[in-house]
Formats: C-alpha cells, structure tokens, sequence
C-alpha cells in the first residue's frame, strides 16, 4: 500500500543518478517506495507494467533483486555474484537493488565498493536502508543519498481519521513514530494493539514472530518515554535497559527468540 504522502512523492519526477541509496527517518518503511521507484526504473529498461507486480516475482534478465530474506544478513557472495552475472550483460541497461542494506556484511561494504565502482554507466545500482547511520562514508561518498521526506504529524493524524483509526494518545503517537505500521498492508494496527495489551496483562509474549517482538519492545520503550514526559515518571534505568536489549536484536548474531521473550517479559 502506498500511503498518500509517498505518492506524492512519487509524483515528483525527482532525478536519480545511477548510484542512488534511498533512506527515511527512523519509523518510515523505506522499503515500500523505493520497491515503486525500482519498479519504474526497470519497467523503463524492459519497456513493461510491472507496477501491479511484487518485487520478488518479476523476472527479468536485466534485473538482480537482494535483499537478507532467509539469512541475517547480505553476505559477500550474494554482492559478487551479482554483479559477475550483470558484467556479462554490459551492452544493456540493467539494474541491481539492494535492500536493507543495514544488513550488510562489514567486509562485504568493500567488495560492493570495489564492484560498483567498475560497473559502467549502463549499470544502475539503488540502494535502500532504514539506517544510513551504519553505512560506511566509503560507499556514502560516492553515490547520491535520496531521503524520503517524513509527513507532518498533522497530515499524519489527518489520515488516520480518514481510515477510521481512532487511538489514544500514547498509541497515537507511537503511530506518528512508527509510520511503516501504516505501510504493511498485513499489519491491522488495531489488532497488534490489542495483542500487546494482551502481553502486558499476562506478562507472557505468545508470538514467536521476531519483527513482532521488536516492535513490542519499541513499544515498552515508547511508553516508558512517554510517561516520562506527560506524567514525569522516573524509568530512566528500567529505559537503558530496555535500550540495550534493543540493540542486542539487532545484532546479526542476536538473542534466540525464547532468552528475548524471557527478558522482555521481566519489563512488562
């Protein structure tokens, strides 16, 4: 689902180089906009639609799609192998997008420099990330950086009555930190709602799914923030606690999914 701020975005014409790293503020889903721009790019190339289609289902020899699926992470054989096949095809455009790239291989950085930086013209490379902080300058110096523009909280609230979500304010605002809940046609933000009042009256997480995990952490933390500022509670320990539990998940060789929930749960 493109939200409607994206699409006017998206309606921008905005210029892209042939090496462009897409990036939002925390909380967006840059991912879904820059799957559109890629898909305009490469409809362009092949001379198709494929507006309609799911990034993961088009089939196009001019076209590398990587993105950490099954692993952690994008590791160095993924990176050289796509470039070797793209090489081969150096008389027409083509395009590799990478996604996430937060979830790259330190060492892994080096070979995608080293490859990008003897591609040619013809070769266009987008990236996207949710976190431009961890790319290296290395790559960031030599490609475009592209941010999607955040909407105002008013815009924000405005479609969320539109859609006939109706929050209180602490909810309300972790929505307005948290856009890419808006973005995830899968995700019923009333539902996940209930689920976590769920956990919390229980002090028992019943999900196994890890992104669902995460998010119920940014939730703790959120509402520890929150309080802090509306009621001047004081959970400044309880908070950098829960902080470096955040940062321990996102580590590529991070907690196992029952030691998260056990340590989660002694917060709730």
């Amino acid at each position: 689902m493109v939200l409607p701020w994206d699409k006017d975005f998206l309606s921008s014409e905005t210029e892209l180089s042939s090496r462009t790293i897409l990036y939002a503020s925390e909380g967006q889903n840059v991912n879904n906009i820059s799957r559109s721009i890629v898909k305009k790019i490469l409809g362009n190339i092949d001379s198709k639609d494929y507006s309609h289609l799911p990034l993961e289902e088009i089939a196009s020899q001019n076209f590398i799609f990587l993105y950490p699926k099954d692993k952690s992470v994008i590791d160095i054989d993924q990176i050289r192998d796509s470039f070797k096949y793209l090489f081969l095809k150096s008389n027409s455009k083509r395009l590799l997008y990478l996604e996430n790239i937060e979830r790259v291989e330190t060492r892994t950085f080096n070979t995608l420099l080293k490859f990008s930086e003897e591609a040619d013209k013809n070769m266009i490379i987008c990236m996207a990330t949710n976190n431009i902080n961890i790319v290296p300058e290395t790559i960031l110096s030599r490609f475009q950086k592209l941010k999607i523009p955040k909407p105002s909280n008013e815009i924000v609230k405005e479609h969320l009555i539109n859609i006939g979500l109706n929050f209180d304010e602490q909810k309300n605002d972790f929505v307005l930190e948290n856009l890419n809940l808006l973005s995830e046609e899968d995700k019923n933000i009333n539902e996940l709602f209930l689920k976590f009042d769920e956990y919390e009256a229980k002090k028992e997480i019943a999900t196994k799914d890890k992104e669902e995990i995460r998010l119920f952490l940014d939730y703790q933390i959120h509402k520890i923030k929150f309080n802090m500022l509306k009621v001047k509670s004081n959970n400044k320990g309880k908070l950098e606690e829960l902080r470096e539990l955040r940062k321990q998940i996102l580590m590529p060789h991070n907690l196992s999914i029952d030691i998260l929930k056990s340590k989660l749960c002694l917060y709730i």
